[in-house]
């Protein structure tokens, strides 16, 4: 069952489907995040910059947010600490993508607020596994 903060969203309504929002200015990741994803039967919608990313996640309120860290306009990590100051927004997971080797650090999610991060490049097994166990937190 979806939470009831989710239902609203025209997306989910058209396609019956629960709603990824995948960030990322490097358009050559966008098929392989379609591909790694394809059988999860999620509508995997995308932002090129955290600006649109900021908007779409306002607009849709998807049940997953992947998110890379360094984006134009406003960073990952800027967006993500928009979604966890908004009550409306705050319980949905994010996942941060991230080349950077601060993610590495011990206490780089508490610094980003989000709820995972994977380290690019990533494995598509790894990706697959993250969104299967925050989607089942999501839609629980």
């Amino acid at each position: 069952m979806v939470k009831a903060l989710h239902l609203h969203s025209p997306y989910l309504y058209k396609n019956m489907k629960p709603i990824i929002l995948y960030a990322d200015d490097q358009h050559d990741m966008h098929p392989i995040i379609n591909f790694s994803l394809a059988n999860l039967n999620c509508e995997v919608v995308h932002a090129e910059d955290g600006k649109e990313a900021w908007e779409k996640i306002q607009e849709i309120k998807p049940v997953l947010v992947l998110i890379d860290y360094q984006m134009p306009e406003m960073s990952g990590e800027e967006v993500c600490a928009k979604m966890k100051a908004d009550n409306q927004l705050k319980s949905i997971p994010v996942i941060l993508l991230t080349a950077s080797l601060e993610s590495l650090s011990e206490d780089f999610l508490d610094k980003s607020h989000a709820d995972d991060h994977l380290f690019k490049p990533f494995d598509a097994l790894e990706l697959e596994e993250k969104v299967k166990h925050w989607l089942s937190t999501s839609l629980a």
